[in-house]
């Protein structure tokens, strides 16, 4: 009769799972047929044979299968509503809202007729330190990334946008 390192007789325990005899001979040939030791203790083919049943029982996938890197290479994608383009038409959205609140009686549903140069002006008088609007970037292209901005967050002509005003309200 083999023993574990512990001393312990696993065939008893073997035994005293099953109800018939055969079970007790099956459990040490499939010990032998994985290969693990005669040295092996009772604890460890307890945990072998646990996780066998388990994986049977739930007919999981073998391990090849398993991806265990799911990471795709290259840079990591940006958030729908954070290019360049979107930040500049959200904060000139932020500052077109601003001259709404400043005004008496204001409604946040009517519409602003500003244009984007002037706002443009604004946001650099009130954020001096921001970058968004270099100085360097030519006017043109200045306007032409707001615009790209604006279809994207799906702002008017008069400044009013469902989405800002969610994004407004998840910050």
């Amino acid at each position: 009769m083999r023993r574990g390192a512990r001393g312990g007789d696993y065939r008893v325990w073997s035994a005293a799972l099953s109800s018939e005899k055969g079970e007790a001979f099956f459990l040490d040939s499939f010990f032998d047929l994985i290969g693990l030791p005669d040295e092996t203790s009772t604890d460890i083919k307890r945990w072998v044979l646990i996780g066998y049943c388990a994986e049977r029982n739930l007919k999981l996938p073998p391990v090849r299968a398993i991806k265990i890197y799911s990471k795709k290479a290259g840079r990591p994608k940006k958030s729908e509503y954070q290019s360049k383009d979107q930040r500049r038409a959200f904060e000139l959205w932020r500052v077109a809202r601003a001259l709404k609140e400043t005004l008496p009686n204001y409604d946040l549903n009517e519409p602003v007729t500003i244009e984007v140069t002037e706002l443009v002006k604004l946001y650099q008088q009130m954020f001096k330190d921001d970058d968004l609007f270099s100085s360097n970037a030519s006017p043109v292209s200045i306007i032409e990334s707001v615009s790209r901005g604006r279809k994207k967050l799906k702002i008017d002509i008069g400044w009013r946008s469902e989405i800002c005003e969610k994004l407004l309200g998840d910050i």
